[in-house]
């Protein structure tokens, strides 16, 4: 079992490495940020329109 989680371990770090991932990465952070800029924005205009 311990040769198989070396390679686990090595396959996920080339992954968790590459550019491709670290690109996906910062696509899907940002979209979580602007949608969370956003719904503060609306939640705020909601709160004021009261």
């Amino acid at each position: 079992m311990t040769g198989i989680g070396a390679i686990v371990r090595k396959e996920l770090a080339d992954h968790f490495s590459s550019y491709r991932f670290m690109i996906l990465f910062a696509l899907i952070a940002t979209t979580f940020i602007c949608f969370g800029v956003f719904c503060t924005v609306f939640m705020r205009q909601e709160i004021r329109s009261l």
